[in-house]
């Protein structure tokens, strides 16, 4: 890709523009997977057992998470990134470089959700939705904890949100189980 040409920016950006919703995609079905599928009863499982106890101690306490290092709370999420790097090699450096990044920063990105101060660069990538907003984020601990699921930017909650609600309706009516 001659990035010279004016062209393939176009093509770069909408590569960018993608790997961070699928991230943010990817990001949402794990937390989705973490909250109400395992759930509690997986917590003595090894390696995902730890993430799941930390998700459902961040919703009793979601203060708490700002406090952890980088490192603490991104361990399993870089780890799980790295796959995004190998897909890179196959092509769409730029995509799966994107995911990469995305699901790597994922938790950090989070924590800056709930911390009440914040550099100034956060807050504006925040206000400009390239981050997951505070007030975005709140509708997910505003209740059961059935929405809102994006913890990279939130792009891909309205693509979910929808579809969730409609499973829990189908659900309650006996139409799935």
């Amino acid at each position: 890709m001659d990035l010279a040409d004016g062209t393939a920016w176009a093509g770069v950006l909408a590569q960018v523009a993608s790997g961070w919703l699928v991230a943010d995609l990817i990001t949402a079905l794990v937390h989705l997977t973490l909250d109400k599928l395992w759930g509690t009863r997986c917590q003595h499982w090894p390696f995902v057992g730890r993430i799941i106890r930390e998700f459902h101690e961040h919703h009793d306490s979601p203060e708490l998470m700002p406090t952890r290092g980088f490192w603490a709370s991104s361990t399993e999420t870089v780890a799980a990134s790295l796959l995004a790097v190998g897909l890179a090699f196959l092509g769409l450096h730029w995509l799966w470089g994107t995911v990469f990044l995305g699901t790597a920063l994922c938790q950090e990105v989070h924590k800056y959700a709930h911390r009440r101060q914040r550099p100034g660069w956060i807050t504006g990538l925040q206000a400009g939705g390239l981050l997951l907003r505070p007030q975005t984020h709140a509708g997910h601990h505003d209740g059961d904890f059935n929405r809102n699921f994006g913890i990279l930017n939130g792009w891909s909650n309205p693509l979910l949100n929808p579809a969730l609600a409609l499973g829990e309706r189908l659900f309650r009516r006996g139409k799935l189980s």
